[in-house]
């Protein structure tokens, strides 16, 4: 089995001049430590490489929270025939809720 956690080579240089991508990797060095913190045995580096994988594949399925208009993202996704069903998650309002989105993505060149 391939560890999915190594490094991979990569170039970001397109993204450089946009201050959301240095954002992003300040936001995830910061969840990574945290993750290591949390030393939880059933938690491994690959499962949170995957999990940040989730979150930009999800990128586009934000919901807005009924009671507090927060834009939330799915914690859980179950993807079938070309359509995800997700759980939502508010933080602020700690309520939760079901939304689906299409998986079938134009993308702009």
């Amino acid at each position: 089995m391939t560890d999915t956690a190594q490094p991979r080579t990569f170039d970001h240089t397109a993204f450089r001049r946009l201050s959301e991508y240095h954002d992003l990797r300040r936001a995830v060095d910061a969840l990574g430590r945290r993750f290591d913190q949390l030393q939880d045995e059933n938690l491994s580096r690959a499962d949170f490489v995957e999990m940040v994988a989730d979150l930009a594949r999800t990128s586009y399925a934000a919901d807005n929270c009924q009671k507090c208009g927060e834009p939330c993202w799915p914690i859980v996704a179950e993807v079938a025939d070309r359509w995800m069903s997700g759980t939502y998650w508010c933080p602020r309002c700690r309520r939760s809720w079901r939304c689906g989105y299409t998986t079938d993505l134009v993308m702009v060149p």
